[in-house]
């Protein structure tokens, strides 16, 4: 009995640390997905492309705000809230390279059941990335009285 109250410790650990993980890029991930579950729940993807590996962007300490809306910030980690009947904020991580490198954002909206993936652009000569999709901002809107949508902003 002792034996499987420690498993199922560790298991509830470890499935805290993954969903933890994938609502926060933290300061040397790219956000380059973002899922909305049928049940409206939202879903942050990260990555970290070859040629970012020695860059860092800088992230506030909290998911505050309700937008990133400045030029040069992406979102960095979401708080769910785990219910649609609360507020959605977001974390923005400041990176001022990116007005120098990206062209002007495009807007998606991605409704419950859907899903957008980022792509990398590769070189062709040796395959490392020399492009790639970053969300720099999300925001959450009510459709009808039930349904909750999420508008997406994209630069690559």
């Amino acid at each position: 009995m002792v034996q499987y109250a420690k498993y199922a410790i560790c298991s509830i650990f470890f499935l805290h640390t993954i969903f933890i993980d994938g609502d926060y890029c933290g300061e040397n991930r790219i956000p380059f997905g973002f899922d909305v579950h049928i049940s409206g729940q939202p879903y942050l993807l990260c990555s970290r492309p070859n040629c970012f590996e020695k860059k860092y962007s800088d992230c506030e300490d909290s998911a505050l705000r309700t937008s990133c809306d400045e030029d040069n910030t992406w979102i960095g980690g979401i708080n769910k809230n785990y219910g649609l009947h609360q507020p959605f904020y977001v974390l923005c991580c400041t990176f001022d390279e990116i007005t120098n490198h990206s062209t002007p954002p495009f807007t998606m909206i991605i409704r419950p059941g859907e899903y957008f993936e980022g792509e990398e652009q590769m070189d062709s000569t040796n395959d490392d990335v020399i492009a790639f999709d970053v969300i720099t901002n999300l925001k959450r809107f009510r459709d009808t009285p039930k349904t909750y949508n999420f508008n997406n902003i994209f630069a690559i």
